[in-house]
């Protein structure tokens, strides 16, 4: 369900995904395709159907991470769809993630008609996506990588202030006016990064160097252009004027998006936000020449900066959802200064009529000299330059580690009423296992049947039937196929098939009848493994809270490569074997005495989370390599169950007080590595 807004009327309209359906290739070649379909049953006032703007985002449900899929293309990929398909976009998973493996995978497919609150440029594919949800403040993802914008509607406003405001300077402030902008926009929630103009510039200028700090030391010049003038009318926004080599016009080059830099009007309507004094909280200033208790809550100025600028998005938002409007750095604006642009706009441009209305209707400024406007105060500002009403000027070739700005980018077919128009939808696809490092549907082979002749790494003329665990067709056979080789390698089969000029490399792992194939996935009810029995596990199994995996005595456990059990419920096991599928070697019992409160090494990458582990009697083997420095921290029980190597530029800390405890056969290796412990106990599991 969805909703249309037509200025302040809401009307019920359908906008709906569905039939999203993932697929990985077969035979495996590194593509997933994803198809879906859109329902719409809205048009414009001309009858034409929406265009409508789709965002793909994985998900990996068994490690809950967000998966962006980088390499998409197709329809609605790369341009918008119109209600109808099935339409199929296509994601290289072996390009954008070549060993990904996940048994509980799934894409949102989010679409949006129309103009949503925020525009999300992503600067490294160059794509741009609309969204409904603000961005997420701890994830600089959204400062650096990528470019918010949030929708400003189309208004009326009063600019300006007067004499009775604190701060006010009669020299450089407009008297009050009402202004209308009659089309909506886009603006950055933030100013423009270090970390974005770096993306699209490939350097930094910047003097306090740091990504996700407002960029700085870029004049007008470098944003806009050299000798660019705007044109009089409106909209704005016309790529023939901004120079191609500068922000603006790489932005325009890559995006196909015109971006530029907001007229001071459009700036101050958007700071405001539909406020009227001094700052856009709401609050009027108590001091302006020091510290001020109501602009220390919106913005970074003299009184509370030391000099100099920080982290964009730092300080509390105005109603719109924009940061930093007062203070951090000054801004540039699109109009060439003037000290009060009334009297010319009245007599050049609209002449009686206007003067009628008492209402200046997307004012842009006037080409006079090379001064352009700079709005909103900076880190080194007193409190007074940084009112929403404030205004200062510069020459456009001007730079210092002041003066920033945001971008504001008007999209096309902003017709009235489309810049009004806003519908969405998400829909889901089902969970799907997916293998990044098979080249053969992305599977473990259930198991091969050789048919005659007898296939040998020397006979070239052999039929070959696999037999496809878990995949909808059950079989591939290839014909005559050409044995280049045959090896194990890390406990998988592989070998080569030529046909033709295509050659093909097939991994498969050969199970034994008596194994039982562990897919992975989230537990719905408890379950229990087989005593006797070899369990395969294939990708991550989830324990949730609430649920119970027991294991019973003689199972042995082997995990594939980028496998393993997340308890966050109940794990029991007694007297079972854990190992990988490359380990085949005997061991011993080891007593675990059912510690729950323990770091386990040995299965470092295989058995996580904050659950209870109850390992009885059990014989846990590999070998790994700590992946970065680590603590064990005073008063922890840790049990390494392998050989735990540190390699070179790693260092493990042991604190006093934490106890580590081997398993029969296990032991620390520096391997290059730094070991460091101070007063900690090093016994073995069972000894208590």
């Amino acid at each position: 369900m969805a909703w249309l807004f037509w200025g302040s009327q809401i009307i019920h309209a359908e906008l709906k995904v569905k039939d999203v359906v993932i697929k990985q290739r077969w035979p495996w070649n590194g593509l997933v395709d994803i198809t879906y379909s859109i329902d719409c049953d809205e048009t414009d006032d001309e009858g034409t159907p929406f265009d409508v703007y789709l965002t793909f985002t994985g998900h990996d449900g068994d490690r809950g991470n967000k998966i962006e899929m980088k390499t998409l293309t197709g329809q609605g990929a790369e341009s918008p769809v119109k209600a109808g398909g099935p339409y199929t976009v296509t994601w290289n998973m072996a390009q954008d993630l070549p060993k990904f493996t996940s048994s509980a995978f799934k894409v949102e497919v989010y679409a949006v008609v129309g103009f949503a609150p925020y525009m999300v440029v992503n600067l490294e594919t160059c794509k741009a996506r609309y969204t409904s949800q603000p961005p997420n403040l701890d994830d600089n993802t959204c400062r650096t990588t990528e470019m918010w914008l949030r929708k400003i509607p189309a208004g009326t406003f009063t600019m300006g202030c007067d004499s009775s405001e604190i701060g006010y300077n009669p020299y450089r402030d407009f008297e009050k006016h009402v202004v209308t902008l009659s089309q909506m926009f886009y603006i950055g929630i933030f100013e423009c990064t270090q970390g974005q103009w770096q993306l699209v510039m490939g350097r930094n200028p910047s003097s306090y160097k740091r990504d996700t700090y407002p960029v700085e030391n870029v004049s007008y010049d470098d944003i806009r252009g050299k000798g660019s003038y705007p044109p009089l009318e409106y909209p704005i926004y016309d790529e023939g004027t901004i120079d191609l080599d500068s922000f603006m016009g790489q932005l325009y080059a890559r995006t196909g998006l015109i971006f530029d830099l907001p007229t001071e009007s459009q700036w101050e309507y958007a700071c405001r936000a539909d406020t009227t004094t001094a700052l856009n909280s709401g609050k009027n200033l108590t001091n302006a020449n020091g510290q001020d208790s109501a602009l220390d809550e919106v913005g970074r100025y003299l009184g509370n900066s030391g000099r100099h600028a920080t982290i964009v998005g730092s300080y509390l938002p105005n109603d719109w959802g924009l940061y930093d409007m007062h203070g951090n750095v000054w801004e540039w604006c699109l109009d060439c200064w003037e000290e009060n642009y009334l009297d010319l706009y009245y007599e050049d441009l609209y002449w009686d009529d206007m003067l009628s209305m008492d209402v200046v209707w997307n004012p842009v400024g006037f080409n006079g000299d090379f001064k352009r406007v700079s709005r909103g105060g900076g880190c080194n500002s007193s409190a007074s330059y940084c009112r929403s009403a404030s205004r200062d000027y510069l020459p456009q070739s001007a730079k210092s580690s002041q003066d920033g700005f945001r971008v504001v980018c008007l999209p096309p077919n902003t017709s009235l009423e489309s810049q009004n128009t806003f519908m969405e939808s998400m829909e889901s696809s089902a969970l799907v296992c997916l293998d990044a490092r098979s080249s053969v549907g992305g599977r473990l082979l259930h198991g091969t049947e050789w048919i005659s002749p007898v296939a040998t790494s020397t006979n070239s003329n052999a039929n070959i039937k696999l037999i496809v665990e878990g995949y909808e067709n059950d079989q591939w056979t290839v014909a005559n196929p050409m044995f280049n080789s045959l090896k194990k390698e890390d406990g998988w089969y592989s070998f080569e098939l030529n046909e033709g000029e295509k050659k093909t490399t097939v991994n498969l792992l050969v199970l034994n009848d008596n194994d039982v194939v562990i897919h992975g996935g989230m537990l719905t009810e408890n379950e229990t493994w087989s005593a006797g029995k070899v369990h395969v596990v294939k990708h991550w199994v989830r324990v949730p809270e609430g649920k119970i995996l027991n294991i019973e005595p003689n199972a042995i456990v082997k995990f594939c490569e980028n496998a393993g059990i997340q308890v966050d419920g109940t794990l029991n096991a007694d007297r079972v074997v854990f190992t990988t599928i490359t380990d085949d070697t005997g061991g011993g019992d080891t007593d675990m005495n059912g510690k729950t409160e323990t770091i386990c090494y040995g299965l470092y990458n295989n058995i996580i989370g904050g659950g209870t582990k109850s390992l009885m009697n059990c014989d846990i083997r590999s070998a790994i390599t700590l992946p970065a420095d680590t603590t064990w921290v005073a008063g922890r029980v840790i049990h390494v169950m392998g050989t735990l190597s540190i390699p070179t530029g790693v260092t493990l800390t042991i604190e006093p007080g934490a106890i580590v405890k081997f398993s029969k056969g296990a032991a620390l290796k520096a391997g290059g590595g730094r070991i460091i412990a101070d007063s900690a106990l090093f016994t073995h599991i069972g000894d208590d």
